[in-house]
């Protein structure tokens, strides 16, 4: 009986859900935009049945705001110290290089020791990417893949008036 069903009106039921859908799509934003204001309005209506809770409502955002205000304060505060003392051990050794370049020994060291592990900020090196761009075997000599010469065209004119 169903098979009978769509073979005499298959084709209407496949245009039928696609009509559908189509309408589905136009009508949903209007649903959903009413259906926000609908809830707006209830919440509108219950804050002017009991304005103390639009007052506790604001209080317990005021408390979450002063929470996150002073935990961003204490993380600038460590920040600032740790840039204090990185300031101050590139002062000092300005001051180290300068005082070596008095006494003739050279204005600033080449050599760079390496920092020790609980000198490093949390600041990782890069890790270098010694992989070949191209394969040991390729020789640009052999012709191998590459496009080759290509002449230019040997066309006329470019048109014009």
């Amino acid at each position: 009986m169903a098979m009978l069903f769509l073979q005499q009106y298959g084709w209407f039921v496949v245009f039928g859900v696609i009509g559908v859908v189509f309408l589905w799509s136009k009508v949903q934003p209007h649903l959903l935009q009413w259906k926000k204001k609908r809830e707006d309005e209830q919440e509108y209506t219950q804050y002017k049945k009991d304005p103390d809770l639009i007052q506790s409502r604001q209080e317990a955002m005021d408390a979450a705001r002063l929470r996150l205000q002073e935990k961003h304060d204490t993380q600038a505060a460590k920040h600032a110290e740790i840039q204090k003392k990185l300031d101050e051990e590139k002062r000092l050794n300005k001051i180290k290089d300068w005082e070596q370049h008095q006494q003739g020994k050279g204005y600033r060291s080449k050599y760079k020791p390496e920092e020790s592990e609980s000198s490093t900020t949390g600041r990782l090196p890069k890790p270098k990417n010694k992989r070949p761009l191209r394969g040991s075997d390729y020789n640009p000599l052999t012709g191998g893949a590459g496009s080759g010469y290509r002449p230019s065209r040997q066309g006329g004119g470019t048109g014009g008036g």
